[in-house]
């Protein structure tokens, strides 16, 4: 990782965190400030979800919201730190000050996780001390809501880092940094509505944000969380690994 492209990642790049960050937060916050409004059924109904706390129906409808406003946030990043340096060969002013493609691409990769990482560590606690304003909660599966969303949120980062950086400006790469996860948060917001219908299968299974058990998470319920971190940190880690080593080999036009 080289200090001095990832101080370049940060300044050209903390503005647009900033913005993805709030609005979030605006976002969690008004449900919590209309808590007793959500509380009625015919709320609950119309977005899928069967809260008796502040914390169920906070953390129900967070992968909602992460599958929507953080993949927006990856999308742009991923689009800003790999698509367009290397469509308009600016990245070359890097790669001709003797910075290799494989330190380019692992400081890009931890900017990425990093920013998503501190941007739900603050949604983690600004949010929790707003829930307990209105009833206690329990911060351990409050936690791990937020942990599962997080490392949800890094899997399909890293699909579209993988397109990004492999194929580029090609039309597989534009379908799989911007289409694949927009077909995602797509799919997880008709999934509120579509999968009241369905019985045996969820329309939000198809999704990465759609594997977690939001509600149960809530309760202390998901007795398979282990399991789907397991499986979140496996796929993120060897996309990351394989849009490394491709890259690497990759023919680039600077």
């Amino acid at each position: 990782m080289n200090k001095t492209l990832l101080r370049f990642f940060i300044k050209s790049n903390w503005a647009i965190w900033l913005g993805f960050l709030l609005f979030t937060l605006f976002e969690v916050l008004v449900m919590v400030a209309m808590y007793d409004l959500m509380r009625a059924p015919e709320m609950q109904e119309f977005m899928n979800i069967q809260a008796t706390d502040i914390l169920t129906m906070v953390a129900t409808s967070l992968p909602i919201m992460a599958a929507i406003f953080t993949t927006a946030y990856t999308v742009f990043i991923v689009f800003r730190l790999v698509y367009r340096p290397v469509d308009s060969t600016s990245i070359g002013a890097h790669l001709s000050a003797g910075i290799k493609r494989s330190t380019y691409i692992i400081t890009a990769i931890f900017f990425l996780v990093a920013s998503l990482v501190l941007m739900y560590t603050i949604i983690f606690v600004v949010c929790g001390l707003a829930m307990i304003a209105w009833e206690p909660i329990s911060w351990l599966n409050w936690l791990n809501t937020v942990c599962l969303v997080l490392l949800a949120c890094i899997t399909v980062a890293s699909l579209s880092f993988l397109f990004a950086s492999v194929f580029g400006s090609r039309g597989i790469g534009k379908i799989g940094m911007f289409g694949i996860p927009a077909l995602f948060a797509l799919l997880q917001m008709l999934s509120m509505f579509v999968d009241l219908y369905l019985e045996n299968f969820k329309i939000g299974y198809l999704t990465p944000h759609g594997w977690i058990d939001a509600e149960a998470a809530a309760v202390g319920a998901f007795d398979l969380w282990w399991l789907a971190i397991i499986g979140f940190v496996t796929i993120s880690c060897a996309l990351f690994t394989i849009s490394l080593v491709l890259f690497r080999k990759r023919q680039l036009s600077i």
